[in-house]
């Protein structure tokens, strides 16, 4: 039985590293010279050999050995001593044997306080030469160095010694003992409660390899137990004779209980892991933690090895219960890359496996809504979109519809209750409009007897279609929940309003998230309702035929610069980036709201000084305040962060005197700065000034500007002030050493220094490091070009050593004190929010006025008639995007709407049209969200929303032909579009034959201009088509060409008429056909356009004309 010591990380009583060396040398008459050399755990065999003597065979310990397994098998000999005389301090033997010099210091100086405890003088002198039979240590040793004495050791405050049994052992004469520290803080309860969780914890590490290693020893000693048996019998043979073969097999093939219950644990382990992979669900990788390296199996290698790192040289095989399966295997870096590939980009889901009681059990899982326990492997990438939705769809004639969507990173929760389409096209738009990343989504039980049966799989389809990743969950949540879920709401929020489908939906998306096991969660959400009135009506369709920004965050984050978000983002900060995606999302309706955006900008335009001075000097040092605000609430921030909102509320000062003089010198738009810019700050100066106060009074500023570390200001508290004075003091002497040092090498250029990682030391330029050199207390510690050379010596490693443990026992004497002060900064966490929102609005504000600054041609500030008005005039439009990305000049063209809604145009091949019609719904769209748009002059109605059925390209996985898919697209936009909308059709009907192509697009035009009546350019090369323009309200436009000695030159310019050829051949010809190709087609086209005389043509079209709906549905038939 031995007396335990246990040691808090407080302690002020450890001696220096000499005095320690001077200690053992002494003791066991060794000459280590340097701490590391205590690494092969020789010397510590000794000590204990010298206070329990029969404890260690010192036989069989290795003295001189140079190699890592025999310093192992050292201190596995120790540890078997330790364990039989109950020394419960665990071994960290990977740690040790590394021959770190912090390791082995802090393992010695423990030591040193175990050996004074169990020590007792019974006046025996330890021979401790002869008891290692003469070997020199460590090795190579000339003879026991002499002993630096320190004084006489007295017993510390902070060090708790546990006695289980009286010492009666042994101990040397020379016995020397550590000097009285001067002042002992006392340990704090709190700490020691760690540390003690800590050593159970390790404890228990120690015990299971303690296990591990009885494995190996009993196997070890199973084979080389064989091979005795086998020498024996081959030794007693005499001369000639061979020994018994049937003797020899038969000890080879003796079984080991040990081995075959280890071989049986293999096999379940191998059993649990087939099972896992056949168990998991379509679009889950199943990940297994190996401990040191992670692996996957079977097609989830195969997917990993395709997808994320685009090679198959990684994937191997292996043979598991008989089956033959691929795996891979990855490092902690590869591990953290492939699942944000996995979670983020790739959109699967992710199960993680750790083998316990030889299982596999799940330890860790996440989807892109639901990022959970994976969220610290995402990072930075996780940032955008944190939205996940619940969507639940009623079984009842009518299409009733109830979402919610929880926001994550913003804290707010957004519900929403409507009859929608059978397409589903207002959730279409909720969706657009929030860039959720998961749906779960559902339904009533039972089946539902009307046609709306498929809304299921409907839904399923759009969700697709936008890129949501949908979780089908077939079992609710009882509302019986709904007194917990309610927890999470802010005081004052409306929540007797809510349905209750809405409720299931909450409580769904609160146990989904696992929002239970976070506290931090209570109180913080707002609650508020998604409405689309008010906005105009964006759809994925039309996102993707605009090319307004990709559907993902994650995309849009990669600055994609071929979208309409990519030129506009010109925003300095992450809000500002995600505020400016959801006003593209999201343009308003509201002329009052859209005139107030449009005189901020106009007013930044004008005034270049506070464009600049915001868009290059304040906003850039502005930090996302969304992700310091999450932080805080769920008690993840730093003092680091803490520091930087108070940074930020510092800088808002700055933010106040541009945008005040901004207000004073522009009467005109004076009451939208204010109301967008200004007042927003103004009351965000006024609710942080008290926060500053507490970081001011609580912050070391001085130390962080010394050096680049976070602390508590020392005057707050006696014990930290006396501690920092001590650090101040060996400061001091860092100084007065390095002028020694300088006055030495008659160098005063050297420089003293610090780093986290080195601590103290010195610096010169590469040009003196000869003059250093020379000098042989001195130790390089590093070289490079930016700082030249750091080197320290013997005395700054001393000082340095002793600044490191006060600079441990300040941070941890800081612990509870830092708690309070994060916990105090956390209630400004919604202030926060709402500042984040300020900004991010005068971000995107600043990003559309250095667009009109920084383009090469003309913006202009459109002029908006209320809805309804009829009126679409753009003179000079271009397509903003195409025109950044081309090095010619852009060809602009007039638009104008008003007096025929309706534009039927044709033209060439490659002749514009497309890009006519995209300038126009680009232009509608900016001037809708507060923007200039690309134009010399610019009138037009609100709209409330934009339709394209625009490119034709079919959809395999969710199959769609191409046919299919603009018919789907054209129904959506019959059964939606309003009189006050745009619609933009694109070459409608070329995934059919000629005729029935021609009719539904003549069909589909009619409808739109005599029922729907709304604004609509319509793109064909129909040329029949042109017909149309006879009818009010509808006119015959075409992109002009000219066509010379058979070369055609496309002119981009629009004039009245109807195209006579859409230039097929001559497009053909251009790109390279050959010419045999060409000119058989040109003859099998004269042979069609003769077949059919002009009469016959005109026919056909007052038929189409005089028909009402069932004669047009008979004739097309």
């Amino acid at each position: 039985m031995v007396t335990n010591v246990y040691v808090s990380a407080v302690t002020q009583d450890n001696i220096s590293r000499h005095e320690l060396l001077a200690w053992v040398n002494s003791t066991i008459k060794a000459n280590f010279s340097k701490i590391e050399e205590m690494s092969t755990g020789a010397a510590y065999c000794q000590l204990t050999h010298l206070l329990f003597r029969d404890s260690i065979n010192l036989r069989k310990v290795k003295w001189n050995s140079r190699s890592e397994m025999d310093h192992i098998s050292n201190w596995k000999i120790l540890g078997t001593a330790w364990k039989t005389l109950g020394v419960d301090k665990p071994l960290q033997v990977e740690r040790l044997t590394k021959a770190k010099f912090q390791d082995n210091f802090e393992f010695l100086q423990w030591f040193y306080k175990f050996f004074n405890a169990n020590y007792v003088d019974d006046g025996e002198e330890y021979d401790a030469i002869a008891a290692r039979g003469g070997e020199p240590l460590p090795a190579g040793a000339k003879g026991p160095a002499p002993a630096r004495v320190p004084p006489s050791r007295t017993t510390t405050t902070n060090t708790t010694i546990r006695t289980t049994a009286p010492v009666t052992k042994k101990a040397p004469a020379n016995h020397i003992t550590p000097p009285r520290a001067s002042a002992q803080p006392t340990v704090d309860s709190s700490a020691l409660k760690e540390l003690q969780q800590e050593v159970a914890k390790l404890t228990q590490q120690n015990e299971e390899m303690t296990s591990i290693c009885e494995t190996l020893e009993s196997e070890r000693n199973f084979y080389f137990e064989k091979l005795r048996r086998i020498e024996d019998m081959c030794n007693s043979c005499e001369d000639g004779q061979n020994p018994d073969k049937e003797a020899i097999l038969a000890v080879l093939y003796e079984a080991n209980i040990f081995i075959l219950s280890y071989t049986s644990r293999m096999e379940s382990a191998d059993e649990s892991l087939l099972r896992t992979l056949k168990g998991k669900a379509a679009g889950t990788v199943a990940i297994f933690d190996k401990g040191d390296y992670y692996a996957c199996y079977g097609s989830d290698a195969v997917l990993l090895a395709t997808e994320v790192f685009m090679s198959d040289v990684c994937l191997k095989t292996v043979t598991v219960k008989g089956e033959l399966l691929q795996y891979l295997t990855m490092k902690s870096g590869q591990y953290q890359r492939t699942v944000r590939e996995l979670l983020m980009f790739l959109r699967y889901r992710i199960e993680l496996y750790a083998l316990d009681q030889e299982r596999w059990v799940l330890k860790a899982k996440g989807t892109i809504g639901n990022l959970g326990d994976f969220e610290d492997v995402i990072g930075d990438v996780a940032r955008s979109g944190n939205v996940i939705m619940a969507i639940k769809i009623a079984n009842g004639e009518n299409n009733c519809v109830s979402v919610c969507f929880l926001d994550l990173m913003e804290f707010r929760v957004l519900t929403s209750e409507f009859i929608d389409s059978p397409s589903f096209a207002q959730v279409e738009q909720c969706i657009v409009g929030i860039a959720p990343r998961e749906c779960l989504v559902y339904g009533d039980e039972g089946s539902c007897p009307f046609s709306g049966k498929d809304r299921p799989k409907k839904l399923s389809a759009l969700l697709k279609k936008v890129g949501v990743l949908e979780t089908s969950t077939a079992t609710l949540k009882e509302v019986s929940d709904w007194e917990e879920v309610s927890n999470i709401f802010r005081p004052g929020c409306n929540q007797s309003s809510l349905s209750e489908p809405v409720k299931r939906c909450l409580c769904g998306l609160y146990n989904y998230l696992k929002m239970t096991e976070q506290e931090a969660y209570l109180h913080k959400f707002s609650l508020s309702d998604f409405r689309t009135t008010g906005f105009m009506h964006i759809d994925a369709g039309a996102v993707r035929a605009l090319e307004l920004f990709s559907l993902s965050y994650h995309q849009d984050a990669k600055g994609n610069t071929g979208t309409l978000y990519g030129l506009l983002n010109k925003c300095r900060t992450a809000p500002g980036q995600r505020l400016l995606r959801e006003w593209l999302a999201r343009p308003l309706c509201d002329i009052r709201q859209i005139c107030d955006r449009q005189d901020a900008v106009e007013s930044l335009v004008e005034n270049s000084e506070a464009r600049s001075t915001l868009s290059d000097l304040l906003l850039p040092k502005v930090p996302d305040c969304s992700l310091l605000a999450r932080k805080l609430v769920l008690s993840k921030a730093k003092l680091q962060d803490c520091y930087r909102v108070y940074q930020l509320a510092v800088l808002l000062r700055h933010f106040e005197r541009i945008l005040r003089d901004l207000f004073d010198n522009d009467e005109t738009h004076a009451p939208a700065i204010k109301d967008l810019m200004l007042e927003p700050i103004c009351y965000a100066l006024l609710h942080f000034e008290k926060y500053c106060q507490l970081i001011r009074s609580t912050v070391d500023e001085e130390y962080r500007e010394k050096t680049g570390e976070f602390r508590i200001r020392p005057d707050i508290d006696p014990e930290l002030l006396r501690i920092s004075d001590d650090m101040c003091a060996l400061e001091k002497k860092a100084e007065k050493a390095r002028k020694k040092l300088a006055s030495t090498l008659d160098l005063e250029s050297i420089k003293l220094d610090s780093n986290p990682q080195h601590g103290f030391f010195y610096r010169v330029t590469l040009k003196e490091e000869k003059n250093i050199r020379k000098c042989k207390l001195i130790t390089i510690l590093e070289t490079n070009k930016g700082s030249g050379v750091r080197f320290s010596d013997g005395d700054l490693e001393e000082i340095n050593e002793r600044y490191q443990v006060l600079s441990n026992i300040y941070r941890t004497a800081q612990q509870d004190l830092e708690k309070k002060v994060i916990s105090t900064c956390a209630g400004y966490a919604s202030a926060l929010s709402e500042l984040s929102s300020a900004l991010a609005t005068i971000d995107v504000l600043t990003s559309l006025a250095r667009l009109v600054t920084d383009a090469a041609s003309e913006y202009v500030r459109p002029k908006l008639e209320p809805m309804g008005s009829g009126i679409f005039e753009l003179k000079k439009c271009r397509h903003p995007v195409l025109e950044a990305l081309i090095d010619e000049h852009f060809i602009p063209n007039d638009v104008d709407l008003g007096n025929d809604r309706m534009v039927i145009l044709t033209g060439a091949n490659m002749g514009g049209k497309s890009t006519y019609l995209r300038a126009a719904a680009i232009s509608a769209l900016l001037a809708q969200i507060g923007s200039f748009v690309p134009a010399s002059y610019a009138r037009l109605s609100v709209l409330d929303g934009i339709f394209t059925r625009v490119g034709a390209s079919d959809q395999q996985t969710r199959g769609i032909s191409t046919f299919m898919a603009e018919m789907l697209d054209c129904a959506t936009i019959l059964e939606t579009a309003t009189s006050n909308s745009l619609v933009i059709v694109d070459e409608l009907g070329r995934g059919t034959s000629t005729y029935d192509g021609f009719g539904l697009a003549w069909a589909i035009a009619n409808d739109l201009l005599t029922r729907v009546r709304c604004f609509c350019l319509f793109a064909t090369h129909f040329h029949e088509m042109g017909a149309l323009a006879e009818q009010p309200g509808a006119v015959a436009m075409q992109m002009s060409v000219a066509v010379e000695n058979g070369q055609l030159t496309m002119l981009y310019e629009i004039r009245p008429g109807v195209a006579q050829s859409s230039f097929g051949i001559h497009v053909a010809r251009t790109v390279g056909f050959p010419e045999n190709i060409v000119e058989e087609a040109s003859c099998i086209l004269d042979e069609l356009e003769n077949a059919a005389t002009e009469a016959d043509v005109d026919e056909v079209i007052k038929k189409l004309k005089a028909a009402d709906d069932e004669e047009l549905a008979r004739l097309l038939a």
